[in-house]
């Protein structure tokens, strides 16, 4: 549900993003932007959040420098005016639309998502 909350933001941002320079974004700039607009999200919804430090670790490492990447947020935060909230017609939209999707998901063979058990952790 969380997760759903966090996309359905991101989903939204990245109409903004999409408007303002859609046309100038490659296939690959375009996963890193909404990569970046789901960091915001998740920065948003959630009362705990990881740092963006370690979304550069683990994610863009090879895309950016850290300053970039911050750089870019920041452009970001200024596409949306630094309005983050969606309206409650919006959010219910999106939120519904992805919990349905993860429902499908998890009815289609080969698609079972499973949730790790004690036993996935001590071999990890």
């Amino acid at each position: 549900e969380d997760i759903c909350s966090t996309l359905a933001h991101a989903s939204s941002y990245f109409i903004d993003a999409w408007s303002l320079c859609g046309n100038q974004m490659d296939t690959s700039e375009v996963g890193n932007v909404l990569a970046t607009l789901t960091f915001i999200a998740h920065c948003y919804v959630q009362d705990e959040t990881c740092p963006l430090h370690i979304w550069h670790k683990h994610l863009f490492r090879k895309y950016c420098p850290l300053k970039t990447l911050n750089a870019a947020v920041i452009r970001l935060l200024q596409i949306r005016r630094f309005m983050l909230r969606l309206s409650n017609d919006d959010l219910a939209s999106r939120y519904e639309r992805l919990m349905k999707a993860r429902t499908f998901v998890g009815r289609r063979p080969g698609l079972e998502v499973q949730a790790p058990t004690a036993d996935d952790h001590r071999t990890a």
